[in-house]
C-alpha cells in the first residue's frame, strides 16, 4: 500500500511563515492501515475505524512501523501526529535511510523521544527528528508508550518548512521584531516588547525554532543568551548538525529571579557541537507558567556581554554550627558575564553576637569571565545568634549586588574536648544497608569543584579522607544510622591499582574500624583487552592476600562479596563461557584458601537476556551502582521524585525474572555538575524526605521478595556515602545535616534510639582540610624534581607510578594513563605557549587537558603532541593560543603521557609561558 502523497498541501503557519505535508496517512478507511505493521504480540485489538487506528498495549515493546517511502532530509522537516490516549508516556519515532540493518532498517540512535498525554483528549504532537545527515528518509516506526493503555492515531505526516532554508547570522538583538523564532507548536507569534522576545505563561516550556543557520562549529564555539526568567530549574539549548542526526542538547542552570542574567557557554565541551549547525532551538524553562523575556542570543568566537556578578550560598558555611566555635560565613561568587569585573569589593553587615576575625569591608581583586571564587570570613560568636547577615559586593563600572542569609547559631553542647572521636553506638537493624564510598578526595584539587556548590560541603569539612580520625567519624555516623557496610571503589587493572588511600590508610589504622563492614566494588572501567583468566586469578590471589581473611570483611554464607561494575568489560574480553570456567577457578581458589566460595555481585540493569547471561556466567545476585537517567524519559534535568520511581520500577522487574537474587541500589540523587559542567543530567529537589520515601520502598521490597531467591539477606546499597562530585550523597553536609542518615535509621532502624547530632568541632577534634593553594599567586611553572612541586600532581589511573627517578615517572598499564594536575588561576590570553620536558620509553601521543571557567576537563579543551621515544629528554614547545578553547580564566590541568599500554614516562618540568625563547 502507497502512502498518501501531499506534495501540494501548502498551509498558512500561525508564526507568519508557510509549511506543506511531503508524506502524509490519514487512516480515513475502515480496515485500512494504509501498510502500517504493528509489531507481533506486544499489541492488540489493532484496528481502523472511526478516522482512526488503534490499539491496546499488552507488552513492552509496542509500535507501529510506516510502508516504505522516500523523501530528501532537511532538518527543517518534523513528523507531526494526531493522538488520543488513556495512558501518559514516552513514545518514540524511529527513521531510516535504508531495510538493511538488524531491525529492519532501524538502529538505536537515530529516534526522537516526545510525551504523549494520556487525558483521553486529542492532542497534536510535532516533533522535529533533524535527520539532514541521512540525505533521504524511506520509513518510519512510531513505538508508543510502554504503558498498558490504549492509543488512537487519527493521522501521521511528514511536514516541512517553505522556505526555510536559506541561513541566517546567528546574531539576535529583537529590536522590532522576533528576528525569524517562533514556537515549534501552532500558538500565537512570540512578541518583541522594549527589545525582548517575550515568552508567555504557559509556553515557555515548548521549545522555541530559530530561522536556518550555518554556523562552523569550530570557529563559532561560544553560546550567549542574556534573558530573564521568573521560575524553573533549567533551560535547553537544542541544534542540529551535518555530521550527527538527531536533536542534541546544551543544559543551562537557570537564575530564575525574573531579572535579567548573562548565560555564558563554551559550547566546544559538547562533543555534538561539531562540523556545520544548521539550526538552533531554545527551551527558555523547564517549568509550567514560567515567563522570559530573553534580550539577545549569539554564537560566536568569544562570549559576549559585559561582567556580572552573582553570588550564591550566602550564609554560615559549616553545617550544626554552635556558639564558641570556630565558624565561616561563607559565599561562592561568580562573574557570569564575558567581561572581567575589576576590583571587586564586599561590604558585610553582621546580627549582633556574631563577630568577625577581619574588616568587614575590603576588596577582592578582580574576577574573570566565568571565574567562581568561594570567599570565607572566619566568624565566632560566643552565644547563640538568630539573626540575618548581609552581603553587598561591587565592581567597577557594576550596579552593587546585595543579597542577604540567615544566622541560627544553636547553643554549645558543652562536651569535654576528646582525644578520640567517640565510641560509636550501632543501630539495631535486622537489614544490611549499605553505602558505597568512593576514595576520589585525597588534595585540594578534587574538592575545588565541589567548593563552587557550598550546600555540599561535608559536615567534616574539605576533608583529607587518608586520615584514620575522618574514618573513625564516617564509622560512627554510618553505624549509628543503621548503615553497617561500606562497598568501597576499588581499582585494578592488571596489577595496576589506585586511590587506594581510604581504605588502606584510613580505615584500616581506624580505632572503630571493627564496627563497619566493607566489601569491595572492583571499579572495573579498563580498557578493552586488559581482562583474562590469568588477571582474574591474580586480582582473587591479591583479594585473599590483603582484604578477603579480614574480619571486618562482608561475607555472605561465609562468602565474601565481590561487587563487578563493568560486567560487560569481563565478557567481551574473555567471552561468556571462558569467563565461566575462569570464574569457576576463582571459586576453587577461595575454597582452597578456607573459605567458602566467593560471591560476585553483577551490576546491571533488568533485561531478562543480560541477567540469564550473568547467572550461566556464574554471578550470584544482581545490583547496581547508580542508574541516574531512570524516571526521567532520559532528559538531562527532571525530578527526583521520577528517579526513584524508576528505581522502583527496576527492582520489582528484576526480581520478576527469578532468575538472580536483586539487591536493590538506592540513589541519593544525582547533580553531576561539578564534574561535567553545565551539560551534566541533574535530578533537582531531592530531599531526605523523599529518600526517606525511597527507603521505604526498598524496605517493602525486601519484606515482600527477600525469600523468592536464595540466599537470604535483606541487603540494599545506597549510593552513595560521598559521591560529592557526582551529586549522590547522603554522608552529613551542610545542607540537610544527618537527614539522609535519620531516614536510613528511620525505616531500618526505627526502634534505636536517635543519635545525638556530634561533629568535630563539638568535642574539640579536627579540622581534616586538605591543605588549599593561595587562589591569588597560583603557580605557573613546576619543577618536578622538587617534592613540593611534584606533590601538585598525582599519578592516577591506568599508570603505575616509580619513585626511583627524580621527576614524575611511572609506566602506563593502559592506553589512557592520567596524571591529575592542581588547581590553578592561569588567564589564558596572558601565557600563549605550553613548554614540557619529559622522556618516554616509545613513540607516542601526549595530551594535556585543561578546566576553564567556561567548563570542565573535556576532548574540546585539550591538546596533543607527539614525543620521540627514546628514552632521552626532550623540550616540547605548544603554541596553544592555537586551540579555540585556550581562553578566559584555566583552573585546573591533567596531562595524560602516553596514549599506549608498557609505555614508561617521566616528565622533569611544566610551564606556561608568555612567549617561546
Amino acid at each position: 500500500m502507497r502512502p498518501t502523497i501531499l506534495l501540494a498541501l501548502w498551509c498558512t503557519l500561525s508564526l507568519g511563515g508557510e509549511f506543506r505535508a511531503l508524506v502524509g496517512w490519514e487512516f480515513a478507511t475502515a480496515g485500512d492501515a494504509q501498510g502500517w505493521q504493528p509489531s507481533g504480540s506486544h499489541m492488540a485489538d489493532v484496528r481502523v475505524a472511526d478516522g482512526c487506528i488503534s490499539a491496546r498495549v499488552v507488552d513492552w515493546d509496542p509500535f507501529l512501523t510506516s510502508p516504505v517511502f522516500d523523501i530528501p532530509a532537511r532538518h527543517t522537516q518534523w513528523v507531526e501526529t494526531r493522538v488520543r490516549a488513556t495512558h501518559s508516556g514516552d513514545a518514540e519515532f524511529f527513521w531510516t535511510n535504508t531495510l538493511k540493518t538488524r531491525y529492519a532498517g532501524f538502529s538505536p540512535g537515530k529516534e526522537t523521544r516526545f510525551r504523549i498525554v494520556g487525558d483521553g483528549q486529542w492532542h497534536v504532537y510535532r516533533v522535529r527528528c533533524f535527520w539532514a545527515p541521512e540525505k533521504r528518509i524511506i520509513r518510519l516506526r512510531f513505538d508508543l508508550p510502554r504503558d498498558k493503555g490504549t492509543y488512537e492515531i487519527d493521522y501521521v505526516r511528514i511536514m516541512q518548512a517553505a522556505g526555510a532554508d536559506a541561513p541566517v547570522e546567528p546574531v539576535w538583538g529583537f529590536e522590532r521584531d522576533a528576528e525569524g523564532w517562533g514556537h515549534e507548536e501552532a500558538g500565537k507569534p512570540l512578541a518583541v516588547e522594549d527589545g525582548c522576545l517575550v515568552v508567555p505563561p504557559g509556553r515557555v516550556a515548548s521549545r522555541l525554532v530559530g530561522p536556518a543557520v550555518a554556523i562552523r562549529a569550530a570557529e563559532k564555539p561560544f553560546l550567549s543568551i542574556r534573558m530573564a526568567v521568573n521560575k524553573g530549574n533549567a533551560a535547553t539549548v537544542g541544534f542540529a548538525n551535518d555530521a550527527d542526526s538527531g536533536w542534541h542538547t546544551q543544559q543551562l542552570a537557570l537564575c530564575p529571579d525574573g531579572r535579567p542574567h548573562w548565560y555564558l557557554v563554551d559550547m566546544s565541551g559538547n562533543a555534538t557541537w561539531r562540523s556545520v549547525v544548521r539550526l538552533l532551538t531554545l527551551e527558555p524553562s523547564d517549568a509550567a507558567g514560567a515567563e522570559a523575556r530573553i534580550d539577545s542570543m549569539r554564537i560566536g568566537s568569544a562570549p559576549a556581554g559585559a561582567a556580572e556578578l552573582l553570588a550564591r550560598g550566602f550564609g554560615i558555611a559549616d553545617g550544626l554550627p554552635r556558639a564558641g566555635q570556630r565558624l565561616a560565613l561563607a559565599t561562592t561568587l561568580t562573574n557570569r558575564g564575558a567581561g572581567v569585573a575589576r576590583d571587586v569589593r564586599f561590604r558585610l553587615e553582621l546580627p549582633d553576637g556574631l563577630a568577625l576575625g577581619k574588616p568587614t569591608q575590603g576588596s577582592l581583586g578582580d574576577l574573570w569571565y566565568g571565574e567562581t571564587r568561594v570567599v570565607e570570613w572566619p566568624v565566632r560568636a560566643e552565644a547563640p545568634v538568630q539573626g540575618k547577615a548581609k552581603l553587598t559586593v561591587s565592581a567597577t563600572g557594576l550596579a552593587p549586588l546585595t543579597t542577604e542569609a540567615a544566622v541560627d547559631i544553636g547553643p554549645t553542647l558543652g562536651l569535654p574536648r576528646a582525644h578520640a572521636v567517640p565510641e560509636p553506638k550501632p543501630a539495631r537493624t535486622d537489614y544490611q544497608v549499605g553505602a558505597y564510598y568512593f576514595p576520589g578526595f585525597p588534595t585540594w584539587a578534587k574538592w575545588r569543584p565541589i567548593a563552587d556548590f557550598p550546600e555540599r560541603k561535608p559536615l567534616l569539612g574539605w576533608y583529607d579522607e587518608s586520615l584514620p580520625e575522618v574514618a573513625d567519624w564516617q564509622i560512627k555516623w554510618a553505624v549509628e544510622h543503621g548503615v553497617s557496610f561500606f562497598a568501597v571503589d576499588w581499582y585494578w587493572c592488571q596489577g595496576a591499582r589506585h586511590l587506594e588511600h581510604w581504605l588502606h590508610d584510613a580505615y584500616f589504622k581506624a580505632r572503630y574500624r571493627r564496627y563497619l563492614k566493607f566489601c569491595l566494588l572492583w571499579a572495573n572501567h579498563n580498557p578493552p583487552g586488559t581482562s583474562s583468566e590469568a588477571d582474574l586469578l591474580a586480582v582473587t590471589d591479591y583479594w585473599l592476600e590483603h582484604y578477603f581473611h579480614r574480619p571486618e570483611y562482608l561475607k555472605v554464607d561465609g562468602k565474601p562479596v565481590v561487587i563487578i561494575f563493568s560486567t560487560h568489560r569481563l565478557t567481551q574480553d574473555l567471552g561468556s563461557k571462558a569467563l565461566g570456567v575462569a570464574f569457576g577457578k576463582m571459586q576453587e581458589r577461595c575454597k582452597a584458601a578456607g573459605l567458602k566460595g566467593i560471591c560476585l555481585v553483577a551490576c546491571t540493569g533488568s533485561s531478562r537476556g543480560t541477567i540469564e547471561r550473568l547467572k550461566a556466567e556464574g554471578y550470584s545476585a544482581i545490583s547496581g551502582y547508580n542508574y541516574a537517567s531512570l524516571g526521567s524519559g532520559n532528559r538531562l534535568w527532571a525530578p527526583y521524585s521520577a528517579l526513584i520511581d524508576g528505581y522502583r520500577e527496576l527492582w520489582n522487574t528484576a526480581a520478576d525474572h527469578r532468575i538472580l537474587k536483586e539487591i536493590p541500589a538506592l540513589s541519593g540523587g544525582w547533580d553531576s555538575r561539578p564534574w561535567h559542567g553545565p551539560g551534566a543530567r541533574v535530578r533537582h529537589d531531592r530531599t531526605p524526605e523523599l529518600f526517606e520515601r525511597h527507603c521505604r520502598e526498598a524496605k517493602a521490597f525486601l519484606d515482600r521478595r527477600d525469600g523468592e531467591m536464595p540466599p537470604p539477606l535483606k541487603m540494599c546499597i545506597a549510593e552513595a556515602w560521598n559521591e560529592w562530585g557526582e551529586g549522590s550523597y547522603i554522608g552529613p553536609h551542610r545542607e540537610h545535616g544527618f537527614g539522609y542518615l535519620e531516614a536510613i535509621r528511620t525505616v531500618f532502624a526505627p526502634n534505636s534510639p536517635k543519635p545525638q547530632p556530634l561533629t568535630p568541632r563539638d568535642v574539640g577534634l579536627g579540622p581534616y582540610d586538605c591543605p588549599r593553594p593561595d587562589w591569588a599567586a597560583p603557580r605557573t611553572a613546576w619543577d618536578l624534581t622538587r617534592a613540593e612541586h611534584r606533590s601538585d600532581w598525582r599519578i592516577g589511573a591506568q599508570a603505575t607510578p616509580d619513585a626511583s627517578r627524580p621527576g614524575l615517572a611511572g609506566t602506563s598499564t593502559g592506553n589512557d594513563p592520567i596524571i591529575g594536575g592542581p588547581v590553578v588561576r592561569i588567564a589564558a590570553e596572558t601565557f600563549p605557549w605550553l613548554c614540557i620536558e619529559m622522556s618516554t620509553t616509545v613513540p607516542t601521543t601526549v595530551q594535556l587537558f585543561w578546566a576553564a571557567t567556561t567548563g570542565p576537563v573535556s576532548e574540546g579543551r585539550s591538546v596533543r603532541f607527539q614525543s620521540v621515544g627514546n628514552k632521552a629528554l626532550q623540550t616540547h614547545w605548544v603554541r596553544l593560543s592555537d586551540v579555540a578553547s585556550w581562553g578566559g580564566l584555566v583552573t585546573g590541568l591533567r596531562l595524560d603521557p602516553a596514549s599506549a599500554t608498557g609505555v614508561g614516562f617521566e616528565v622533569r618540568a611544566i610551564r606556561f609561558a608568555r612567549q617561546r625563547p
